[in-house]
């Protein structure tokens, strides 16, 4: 007698890569363009008149390097104390648009982050470094800073004298704010769209077509982790915990799939990611 086993494995091509999907294949062709111009091309800068500060809260206005005509982003930041020892270390991000053609989705308080409410404002102080900087100090336990740079935006996080993680250092900060079908093109680099211009509205794969109505909203930014060894990742990828050993040429996907199939070592997304 023989036997034969039988195997299934998960068909790659329903799933498409980075370059097939637009706003993917879009970002990293302008993290490519601004690698390339080694630090000289950035497209955001914080308006330093617009900085002010209340109590636990600032806010600011992110300016577009290379076209006036674009409407500026709003920054907001807000600090907080752990509710276990009063200490700082809890810092919310918000950047948006002001008065966007639709609303932005944005996370239910309650659902995945703390309502606001339930957290104890950590009242910070603000001072002007000159070069362009501005320092916040918490007065909260915990030696915690933020150093907002203007031009190009940057945002570092400190705490007990180290530096702990860094927004947007690398310049690759990508926001595609809503615009009508046929609107005019920037006028120099605002957002990945004037880097690859294809598929804004409608892109097809697998013999399905996709309709986006409302065009191109996708979003990036870099975070460096500064004071990190490892970068864990979420176990369901059935790949390492350590992001950086499998040298993935794809990125990870956090969205949900109805696949029951599933390779080992991949980034692909999954049943329940």
């Amino acid at each position: 007698a023989i036997l034969v086993p039988l195997t299934g494995a998960v068909d790659k091509s329903k799933f498409r890569t980075c370059q097939q999907g637009s706003f993917c294949r879009r970002y990293r062709e302008y993290v490519q363009k601004v690698e390339a111009s080694r630090g000289s091309e950035f497209a955001h800068e914080v308006d330093p008149s617009s900085v002010q500060l209340s109590g636990h809260a600032l806010v600011a206005k992110i300016r577009q390097v290379h076209d006036a005509s674009v409407k500026p982003l709003a920054l907001q930041l807000r600090f907080f104390k752990d509710a276990v020892k009063g200490h700082c270390g809890i810092t919310r991000l918000l950047v948006n648009e002001e008065a966007p053609l639709h609303p932005r989705f944005q996370l239910r308080e309650g659902d995945v982050v703390v309502k606001e409410q339930d957290l104890h404002p950590d009242a910070v102080t603000m001072q002007s470094l000159g070069g362009g900087e501005t320092k916040l100090v918490s007065s909260a336990p915990g030696d915690c800073e933020v150093v907002l740079r203007h031009r190009p935006f940057e945002l570092d996080f400190r705490a007990g004298g180290r530096l702990l993680q860094r927004l947007n250092g690398r310049h690759f900060m990508n926001f595609e704010r809503y615009r009508s079908k046929g609107s005019a093109q920037h006028a120099g680099l605002v957002d990945a769209t004037d880097v690859d211009g294809q598929d804004l509205w409608e892109e097809s794969f697998g013999g399905h077509s996709d309709s986006k109505p409302r065009g191109p909203a996708a979003i990036g930014i870099d975070v460096t982790f500064e004071a990190a060894v490892t970068l864990t990742g979420l176990a369901e990828h059935a790949t390492a915990l350590d992001l950086g050993s499998p040298g993935f040429t794809e990125p990870y996907r956090f969205y949900n799939l109805d696949v029951f199939e599933y390779a080992l070592d991949v980034p692909m997304a999954l049943y329940g990611a």
